[in-house]
């Protein structure tokens, strides 16, 4: 069989335009839908609060372009991961107490903003946090997440932000009104900073003691947290605000299904009406329940069965499903496809690993947002990556105190979270991917943008050898895929876009190489088929000027166009992100518009829709 191959040197990948014996077939079938996703998120912990307030400019400005850009670089490659979501952490008041506060490291106290009298704010404090707040909003982070560890200082038993070690919440029973007061006074004055909370989430972790002095964490018991949550509920009522009360960030998936110890069987216990904790009538509390993904990856068996058993109980209550937390703790995965430890592990090994996890969540939980844990620490005692996605390295050496300004390391971590953060934006859909589900080898899942424009399909390689695989679409609606973008995360490349001559070129019957040990994200843009109730007309209108500047008037000439018919006019970024939309009514083939000044340089897809036509062209603005 002759083949078409062509080989693009120093890349390693392998496109073939005709059918190969030894290629995985992939069905994404756009019938068989499931969860929505609703946001990437990382947290300020530990350093952020340092690194924001004391840091030069040039490389904190780096770590929010990492953290949050959804723009891409001249070659095509993203120049960050694009978190839809950011993860603000209220701290206890520990670090106003100072050594006091027992916590010998800096950077784990957390400032809050309540002075110690109890009486008076101060919204100057967790400036660098607040920083970082303000970048995300710039850079057009969707989503903002509140979270505590530790009840206020000023209201626990023992005047600390870590426990006394009797399983007991650390706060005193007089103080839960007045806590949720505090936690609500702070959800209303970002509110009006513009700065709204979409989730607050007030315990984490709750199944643990918390009673060593080395960070900010509180016990709690199923019924203490009922009792907060009912007072936090008032308390944001009262003052009638949006946020959501997000519960119960569970040490591991196991608490929310499992009667095992404190805080445990928390699905039936808040949200099922026999539970004797039931709060799930409380107009704040989001319908959604949340764990961290720690402790529940011992085989690929429990992997899977875990995750698909809190699906189970979470689609019974009709919840949605939140990854809040995750970084590589633990003993190194043995028969996982990991390396035989910690020390052979290299960091594409560690970003691979957390690639499984995700899809695990993705594709067994239903997990509709994944969260990792500290977006930026320094690399200690040979951990490598495993538990931060930026590497700093305060005054150039990774023991320095976190206060001096240094440098800043992109990991594999990073990327990887990428390959799913970037492209799956708030409102993607997961739908039903076929012939990619081994754990140790290739495992891939697929979500469909809401206007059915964009497709993203997300491959994690476990495997040694690299996998060919040919992709079929089906029940796509009449929509079919105009070409495809892969973009690789490996040991070479950090989110890499593949160009060359044929690279962009779909067809169902092309075969892709997806090396090993890499993650894959290969996204299709999609345009409706002339056999469906729509023509679409691609480079078929005049658009100018374009090249175009912000604040200039743009010109479309349409042929053919109907008189005073209604027309809608798009314009999305390359992810599929809606830009600007304008709809009005034509009498002369001839559309203007004046670009709005807040347009950034890039490039854009423009799109004229009318009762029967697409008209699909790209934008350049300069």
């Amino acid at each position: 069989m002759k083949r078409n191959i062509i080989l693009l040197l120093g890349l390693g990948l392998l496109f073939l335009n005709n059918l190969a014996l030894c290629s995985q077939k992939i069905r994404i079938d756009a019938s068989q839908k499931y969860q929505t996703i609703e946001g990437f998120a990382a947290s300020d912990c530990w350093t952020a609060e340092f690194v924001g307030k004391y840091w030069h400019e040039a490389p904190k400005k780096s770590i929010a372009k990492y953290l949050f850009s959804q723009k891409f670089q001249a070659d095509g490659s993203p120049e960050g991961i694009g978190l839809s979501m950011w993860r603000f952490n209220l701290g206890g008041g520990s670090s106003e107490q100072g050594d006091a506060s027992d916590i010998e490291d800096i950077a784990r106290r957390g400032g809050c903003f309540l002075d110690s009298s109890g009486l008076h704010y101060d919204w100057s404090k967790q400036a660098g946090q607040q920083w970082f707040l303000q970048e995300a909003k710039a850079y057009g982070c969707e989503s903002l997440v509140a979270f505590s560890n530790s009840p206020l200082v000023h209201y626990s038993r023992n005047g600390k932000a870590y426990a006394t070690g009797d399983g007991k919440a650390n706060i005193k029973e007089q103080h839960y009104g007045d806590f949720a007061e505090y936690l609500a006074t702070v959800m209303q004055h970002f509110k009006q900073k513009t700065l709204a909370f979409k989730f607050l989430s007030p315990v984490n972790e709750p199944q643990y003691d918390w009673n060593i002095s080395e960070q900010e964490g509180s016990p709690w018991t199923n019924e203490e947290i009922k009792q907060l949550i009912t007072e936090l509920d008032l308390s944001i009522q009262k003052r009638e605000l949006d946020t959501k009360i997000l519960i119960a960030e569970a040490g591991s998936w196991n608490s929310l299904i499992k009667k095992e110890g404190r805080a445990s069987n928390q699905i039936f216990d808040f949200f099922d009406k026999r539970g004797v904790n039931y709060i799930a009538d409380l107009p704040s509390l989001a319908p959604i329940i949340g764990a961290h993904s720690y402790w529940t990856h011992g085989s690929n068996l429990q992997l899977r069965d875990t995750r698909l058993d809190v699906w189970t109980a979470a689609k019974k209550q009709n919840l949605k499903v939140y990854q809040t937390e995750w970084s590589m703790l633990g003993d190194a995965p043995q028969q996982m496809a990991f390396a035989t430890s910690y020390d052979d592990a290299s960091y594409m090994d560690i970003a691979l690993f957390m690639g499984k996890i995700i899809h695990s969540d993705l594709a067994f939980a239903q997990a509709s947002s994944w969260s990792y844990w500290t977006s930026m620490g320094m690399e200690l005692w040979g951990h490598k990556n495993r538990f931060l996605l930026l590497a700093l390295e305060p005054g150039g050496n990774p023991y320095n105190p976190i206060a001096l300004s240094g440098i800043v390391r992109d990991r594999s971590t990073l990327w990887a979270l990428g390959n799913y953060s970037f492209f799956l934006r708030p409102g993607f859909q997961r739908i039903k991917l076929i012939g990619a589900d081994d754990l140790n080898g290739l495992m891939g899942t697929a979500y469909l943008s809401p206007d059915s424009s964009k497709l993203v399909a997300v491959y994690v390689n476990m495997a040694n050898e690299s996998k060919k695989i040919t992709t079929q679409l089906d029940n796509f609606n009449g929509y079919e895929a105009l070409n495809n973008k892969i973009y690789l995360t490996n040991k070479s490349y950090n989110l890499k876009k593949i160009n060359g001559t044929g690279s962009e070129i779909y067809s169902p019957d092309k075969e892709i190489n997806i090396p090993a040990r890499t993650m894959a994200s290969i996204v299709y843009d999609l345009k409706q088929n002339t056999t469906g109730i729509s023509d679409v007309y691609v480079d078929k209108i005049k658009v100018y000027p374009n090249p175009i500047q912000a604040s200039q008037i743009l010109t479309i000439d349409i042929p053919a166009l109907n008189n005073h018919d209604i027309v809608h006019l798009l314009i999305s970024d390359l992810t599929g992100k809606l830009i600007y939309k304008a709809d009005f009514s034509s009498a002369n083939n001839t559309l203007s518009i004046s670009l709005p000044a807040d347009f950034d340089k890039g490039s854009y897809v423009l799109q004229i829709k009318n009762e029967n036509k697409i008209y699909i062209h790209k934008l350049l603005v300069h």
